[in-house]
This record gives structure tokens, C-alpha cells and sequence, in this order.
């Protein structure tokens, strides 16, 4: 089941930054953690360990969304085509 939901890019941003607290005091064990990253595979556990992937593949859809529609706001407009009549 897909889900459409609009967000603006700070929403975005929330979200990502929620995943990535999410992954590192959540999920990892703190064997792994270090100044704020989370090294591979993240945890001993293979449940946590898959759950960080995801997220991780969560957080990349999101920036990748949001950069699109970054792009997309400041693409020029295209100019208009055809001969002007009087």
C-alpha cells in the first residue's frame, strides 16, 4: 500500500533528522555509535541492523524528494514559442 503525503521542505527536514535520532539512540548499539554516526552494520542485532538500513533508505527517499522539488522550484520557466501577432 502506498501512502501520497505533502510536506514542505523544513517538514522534510523534521522527518530526516527524527529517522536519524531514531537510528542512532533507537536501533544501534553503542558499540557503534561514534561523535554523532553510526558505523556499519550499526548493531549486532539483525533485526536492528535491518531496521537502520531501512531508515537509512527512508531518509535518502526523503532528501531525494525534497532536492527534486528544490530543483524544480528554480527551474527557468520554459520561454514561449510561436510568432507574435499583432
Amino acid at each position: 500500500m502506498k501512502i501520497t503525503l505533502t510536506i514542505d521542505a523544513a517538514e522534510a527536514h523534521i522527518l530526516t533528522e527524527a529517522l536519524d535520532s531514531h537510528i542512532y539512540w533507537q536501533l544501534s548499539d553503542e558499540l557503534y555509535r561514534r561523535d554523532g554516526y553510526v558505523d556499519d552494520p550499526g548493531s549486532d542485532d539483525p533485526d536492528n541492523a535491518a531496521a537502520i538500513t531501512e531508515a537509512e533508505l527512508l531518509t535518502n527517499k526523503i532528501n531525494a524528494a525534497s532536492d527534486h522539488a528544490k530543483a524544480a522550484a528554480h527551474k527557468p520557466k520554459a520561454k514561449a514559442r510561436g510568432r507574435k501577432v499583432a
